[in-house]
């Protein structure tokens, strides 16, 4: 598969705005190493047993704490081009994005059926949703159905390969389509 760079209305990127900037409180610095995968696998363990529905009394704040804060979508500053090194993963992750949104606008349009569009949120470290609390990057990409958004963070790309054994683009695209499908679940 080839692809292009492309610009979407759908994607926020607050990846460069102020505020948490991915640190835990009390100085405990970004997450990573194993409580990535860890704590990917709590959040699938809520979700399959029925713990990630809206109204289900699930948020991540609860598990990760009320004091993660971290930027905003109201005014992200998003990081030049040319000083963010995670660009090309970020313009491939953009255009998976944008495809899957495509392909759902159009089997709902064929079927007679609307389709609200997602967003997809860049974000680093931590994230404060529209609906479904606070988390870290230890989440994982995720969906929130209360703000129609996915979350994700582009450094889970490296825990894939690092930690998961799971690399290239069609592991990434698989990932970025799979949190789509939450979407066109609701």
């Amino acid at each position: 598969m080839k692809w292009r760079r492309v610009k979407s209305r759908d994607v926020v990127d607050v990846r460069g705005a102020g505020g948490g900037g991915g640190r835990l409180p009390g100085g405990a610095g970004k997450v990573g190493g194993g409580l990535g995968v860890v704590g990917l696998l709590v959040f699938l363990a809520f979700q399959v047993l029925g713990g990630g529905g809206s109204g289900s009394g699930f948020d991540v704040t609860e598990v990760f704490g009320p004091a993660v804060q971290a930027p905003g979508a109201e005014a992200p500053q998003p990081i030049p081009p040319a000083q963010d090194p995670q660009r090309q993963l970020k313009d491939f992750s953009v255009y998976v994005f944008e495809d899957a949104q495509r392909t759902w606008l159009g089997t709902f349009s064929r079927g007679g059926q609307p389709y609200d569009r997602a967003q997809l949120v860049l974000y680093s470290g931590a994230v404060q949703t529209g609906g479904c609390g606070g988390a870290t990057s230890a989440v994982g990409p995720f969906y929130c159905p209360a703000d129609g958004r996915v979350y994700l963070d582009l450094s889970f790309y490296e825990d894939m390969q690092s930690q998961l054994g799971a690399s290239g683009d069609f592991a990434w695209a698989y990932v970025i389509a799979h949190e789509m499908g939450h979407h066109v679940q609701g």
